[in-house]
């Protein structure tokens, strides 16, 4: 499930039907789930999650909360997803890459390559 709304993925999308919602999750989940692996940690929409994940020894380490550039970061890449059906030119891609991972850098747990 998606720390996301889909009902806020089609507002930051300006989507007002409901025909792309598959397809709109379908991105949504691979942009959450590409800023989870850049991060190398769990991320968690609330506080109660994180405590529960704890509590069941599943939070891995360093697990943190949801916070504005996780959801600014996911929201980028979704847009780009969305927008960018096809193939596209590295110029166009390396500017979402450098924003992307501009707003997780701070929240990362190893800084690699």
């Amino acid at each position: 499930m998606s720390m996301i709304t889909l009902d806020e993925a089609k507002l930051h999308l300006r989507i007002d039907h409901d025909f792309d919602d598959q397809d709109i999750q379908l991105k949504l989940d691979t942009a959450e789930e590409q800023a989870i692996n850049f991060l190398e940690r769990q991320v968690y929409a609330t506080e109660d999650e994180l405590n529960l994940a704890i509590t069941l020894n599943k939070a891995g380490e360093r697990p943190m909360l949801i916070n504005s550039s996780f959801k600014s970061a996911v929201l980028l890449l979704l847009g780009h997803l969305y927008e960018n059906r096809e193939e596209i030119g590295m110029a166009n891609s390396s500017n979402v890459k450098y924003g992307f991972e501009r707003l997780l850098n701070p929240y990362r747990i190893h800084i690699g390559v």
